[in-house]
Formats: C-alpha cells, sequence, structure tokens
C-alpha cells in the first residue's frame, strides 16, 4: 500500500458537493468503480512511473476523531477548532496503490483541489519531517526532533500545525496538519512526500 492523506472538512457534502467532487476527480481519472480510479502518470514524472496507470481509493466519511463521543475525539475537536476554527465535519481520504514519486504528487494534487473546492484542512497522518520510520527517528522523542523539524519546515507559506499522540513504542510523534496554501509550497520543496 502507499501513501494516504485525509481532507478534514467544516461542513457535510451535499449531493451537489459530492457531484463537484466526483467530477473535480473524473476531470483527470478513470473510475473503475464508486470508490477506485485511475489516472497516468504524467510525462513529466520522474522515475519509472512515468506515462504509467496510477490506482487510487477514496472513501468519504466523517472526518478522523469525529466517530465517536469519547473524551480523546472530543479533545480532537476541541484543539482543530482552536486551531483552524472550525470543528471537523467530514473526511475525503485518498489511498494510494503503492509508493513512488508519481503517486506521492498525485495524491497531494488530488488533495490541493479537494482543500481549496471545500476549505478543508489536509490531515497527513504523521510527521513530514523527520519521516516517522527513518533509522535515525523510529526511536526518537519528538522534542529531541523537533528542532530539526522546525527548521526544515520554517518559513513555509500557510498554516502547518503538529499534534502529539503517543506511539505504539510509547514514544511521543506528531502528525502534521495543513491548509491548501502550505500543501502548495510544500509540493515544491526537494524533501517533497506524502506519509505512507
Amino acid at each position: 500500500m502507499g501513501p494516504d492523506a485525509e481532507v478534514i472538512l467544516p461542513r457535510a457534502m451535499t449531493e451537489a458537493d459530492r457531484a463537484a467532487l466526483t467530477g473535480l476527480i473524473a476531470s483527470r481519472a478513470t473510475f473503475q468503480s464508486a470508490d477506485r480510479f485511475t489516472i497516468t502518470a504524467p510525462p513529466s514524472a520522474e522515475g519509472p512511473d512515468s506515462g504509467e496507470r496510477l490506482y487510487f481509493e477514496i472513501s468519504i466519511s466523517k472526518a478522523s476523531g469525529d466517530e465517536d463521543a469519547t473524551e480523546t475525539t472530543v479533545d480532537f475537536r476541541r484543539w482543530f477548532q482552536d486551531e483552524f476554527g472550525f470543528e471537523p465535519v467530514q473526511g475525503v481520504v485518498f489511498f494510494a496503490a503503492r509508493s513512488g514519486e508519481a503517486y506521492h504528487r498525485v495524491l497531494a494534487e488530488l488533495c490541493l483541489a479537494v482543500a481549496e473546492e471545500f476549505g478543508g484542512i489536509v490531515s497527513f497522518g504523521g510527521a513530514l519531517e523527520p519521516r516517522r520510520y527513518d533509522t535515525y527517528s523510529i526511536e526518537a522523542e519528538w522534542s529531541t526532533v523537533a528542532p530539526y523539524s522546525d527548521a526544515m519546515l520554517a518559513g513555509m507559506p500557510g498554516t502547518l500545525v503538529a499534534r502529539p499522540y503517543q506511539t505504539g513504542r510509547d514514544t511521543t510523534w506528531v502528525a502534521h496538519y495543513s491548509d491548501a496554501t502550505f500543501l502548495r509550497a510544500w509540493m515544491n520543496r526537494p524533501l517533497f512526500h506524502m506519509i505512507k
């Protein structure tokens, strides 16, 4: 499986919104079913993905952290409201079938289009830098790598927010969330990637 990302929306999608979303995707994709589609990697894509059919899935559901009213999800909703000015209502999640530069780029383009069209916030599902499963960071506490991350991402336009969480190894790490402005800038950075 490849990278995935969620665009968290400020309101429930109407039928017209769902039609607009389908149109947004269909303008460059071929649907195999209601939730699966392919996009041809542009010839300009670097690496072996150039011209290849890229496979994606989409899921529209309640936003992350909004499945039930546990203390954790209520805390997430409150945190999200404080950071981004709206409570998460619904999410559009894209899943790439595998990794590779073209998959990462097209995934980001899909998220960017949805975030811009519907006023959403992108949930990357982890820290952009350093990558969680890099050899040097797998056992690290976020506090030890935060200065590196802050330096790597400093000066970029838009909004990027880190939310701490406890890993399965009982260490603290973060998940990054951003607006469309930051995502667009991130896509132009040499270290650009989405999170797998």
